[in-house]
């Protein structure tokens, strides 16, 4: 698989590349110096399984590709390379896709771990990230908001990593029920995307959380 990485920083490039070709994937790195080379990368190899993104770029920064990448490539998974960003940036992240976070002095387990829980198609977010999407909206659970069983069967499938086809043949249901259901939920959490739902969860402990 083509894991394309996108960072400002030669040695965070490097060290990354290093972790990611001594894995048994035999995952094939490509690199990118800023966010404006990283859509060029991402234009001419739509092969490209993977995306690790730093934010803080310049002259285009890493939110720019994520809007980009919403828009063209929906369904590339991107893990957000991070130090300690605001709040807006994570939650603005998240809103756009990215699939996690992962802090650049991360130990290579951890690295390893997350992009695989990624491929495997989960959102895999700490208790942190989790509370940073979610700790300046005003939105908190009220004691009449609570989810119905098949809500929650739902949302515990969507955390798991299931697309929506595979949530219906789950709970046998039809997929436009389960859009249905998943709009209710979203409506219920006061978010947009699925990916805010997972952090939603993970932050007021609606499903077992998966990720410390």
């Amino acid at each position: 698989m083509k894991v394309l990485i996108v960072d400002d920083h030669m040695i965070v490039r490097e060290g990354l590349k290093l972790i990611l070709e001594n894995d048994e994937s035999d995952f094939q790195v490509m690199e990118a110096a800023d966010g404006k080379e990283a859509i060029g990368v991402l234009d001419k190899h739509s092969e490209i399984g993977l995306l690790l993104l730093d934010i803080k770029m310049t002259p285009v920064d890493g939110i720019e590709v994520m809007r980009f990448i919403s828009e063209k490539y929906p369904n590339l998974p991107v893990i957000v390379l991070t130090t300690f960003d605001s709040d807006d940036v994570v939650k603005e992240m998240l809103r756009l896709g990215a699939k996690s976070f992962l802090l650049k002095d991360a130990d290579s387990q951890k690295i390893l771990s997350t992009i695989h829980q990624v491929l495997a198609g989960n959102t895999v977010l700490s208790t942190e990230m989790a509370q940073k999407a979610f700790r300046t909206r005003p939105v908190q659970p009220q004691p009449g908001q609570q989810l119905t069983k098949r809500e929650k069967e739902i949302l515990t499938l969507l955390v798991a990593g299931y697309r929506n086809k595979a949530i219906a043949e789950q709970i046998y249901v039809s997929e436009r029920t389960v859009k249905n259901e998943l709009t209710q939920i979203y409506n219920q959490f006061g978010v947009s995307s699925r990916s805010e739902a997972v952090a939603y969860a993970f932050k007021y402990h609606l499903v077992n959380e998966g990720e410390d």
